[in-house]
């Protein structure tokens, strides 16, 4: 029993010692000004390779946190730590501008564990948003040449202690208890470029900072059919949930003179207390496993149009994603072909984000395939995942922006015995 204290003890030091800096991507898009900036993804390695599908997934030899249903799988003796990172390459379109955007950074850490036979366990750190863009545009109203810039950074993390109860062989309850954290920055800046100095300059900068509370919930009913194929159904639900937020604003007007200015403060606000209202999501999902193959299917609903951030909804609408993933094993059970006991992955996904902008009547959408491999280490219980994912959110029509993007992600699955009772002879 020591020991799992002590592997707990660890990997929860590892936790903190990442958290300041942990998964904040460079990668710069214009969509991520909008809500809480560009929403990370929902599961791991194995499940991106699935085309993101994962409500109803199941294993044993791996985490599956997009339902805390699925800790229940993971078997009685074994300790699972896994890691992932992520490299992505973006190619931002206009109808008149291309740009190439490059990052790469530790995507996740987590580990699962059984503490019962009728209840299990996961810990771990993802992010959960990011922020990241720097826009500027000419304006020519009444007469005035305005340059009007917008700039923004930072993100949010989770930390999450998920817990699955085993209420029957078949079905499985489970919920993630989530610390939300980190900071976002924005600020925009309007220069008057043609006029004397009587006219004023403005600059706003906004501050969010976010540590609070939140539950997510799934389930699991999990069969066979003659013995040979096993199905699962499963649900997530994400409650509509009011996040404690605080931020900071300052507001001040400047005159151009020869890059000497004036600052006159309009607005001050230090520590200003506040929420931000997260929307109610839910999912659907199911697998078929024969013997050789795995197929899931996931549907999801987020209702975008509840969420405030200090009482602004920031126009976005009711998103929907469908998720399709396949995975195909030669022989689980070869002794010396190692290429039979590979998982062979695919996948794709389709959603109309919630970014909506109502007066070009658009709402993008965001489709991609992928493919993935799930490699076994040699004389251990351990896996290596890698996953290759090419996609494409946005437009070029009505002065919009189109992002095609290309991910390849590889994450290490360790897995270990931790507590056996000794025998001696």
């Amino acid at each position: 029993m020591l020991k799992k204290y002590r592997l707990l003890y660890i990997v929860f030091c590892i936790f903190l010692f990442t958290s300041r800096g942990f998964a904040q991507s460079n990668i710069s898009s214009p969509y991520s000004r909008y809500g809480i900036g560009d929403l990370s993804s929902s599961g791991f390695i194995q499940n991106d390779a699935l085309g993101g599908a994962g409500i109803g997934l199941r294993s044993s030899h791996g985490l599956n946190i997009i339902n805390p249903a699925s800790y229940s799988a993971i078997d009685t003796l074994t300790f699972i730590f896994e890691f992932g990172i992520k490299d992505k390459l973006v190619l931002s379109e206009t109808a008149s501008i291309k740009e190439k955007q490059h990052d790469m950074n530790i995507s996740y850490l987590a580990c699962g564990f059984q503490l019962a036979k009728w209840w299990a366990g996961s810990i771990g750190l993802i992010p959960y948003s990011s922020v990241g863009y720097k826009i500027k545009e000419l304006n020519n109203d009444n007469d005035f040449l305005k340059e009007i810039s917008y700039n923004g950074s930072g993100g949010l993390n989770k930390f999450y202690i998920g817990n699955t109860f085993k209420l029957h062989k078949t079905f499985s309850v489970g919920f993630n208890a989530s610390y939300l954290f980190g900071s976002i920055e924005q600020a925009k800046t309007v220069k008057f470029l043609d006029t004397t100095s009587i006219y004023l300059n403005f600059l706003s900068q906004n501050s969010i900072s976010v540590n609070d509370y939140y539950l997510n919930f799934g389930m699991q009913y999990s069969n066979e059919i003659n013995a040979k194929y096993q199905y699962t159904i499963g649900a997530v639900f994400d409650n509509k949930s009011s996040i404690a937020a605080t931020r900071s604003m300052l507001v001040s007007r400047f005159f151009n003179q020869g890059g000497s200015g004036i600052v006159d403060t309009i607005v001050n606000i230090q520590s200003e207390k506040g929420t931000i209202v997260l929307p109610l999501n839910y999912g659907i999902g199911a697998t078929l496993q024969t013997p050789n193959w795995l197929f899931a299917a996931d549907y999801y609903h987020e209702n975008w149009t509840d969420f405030r951030i200090f009482n602004s909804n920031d126009s976005l609408a009711n998103s929907n994603a469908c998720r399709l993933g396949a995975e195909f094993v030669p022989d689980k059970k070869a002794l010396t072909k190692y290429w039979q006991k590979v998982s062979y992955r695919m996948g794709a996904h389709f959603s109309d984000t919630f970014l909506k902008f109502s007066s070009k009547n658009e709402q993008l959408k965001d489709f991609g395939v992928s493919f993935g491999l799930g490699l076994p280490v040699k004389k251990t219980h351990s896996l290596m995942n890698v996953s290759f994912e090419f996609g494409q959110r946005g437009t070029t029509k009505k002065n919009l922006m189109r992002e095609s993007y290309g991910v390849i992600s590889l994450s290490f699955t360790l897995s270990d015995f931790w507590f056996m009772k000794s025998k001696f002879d």
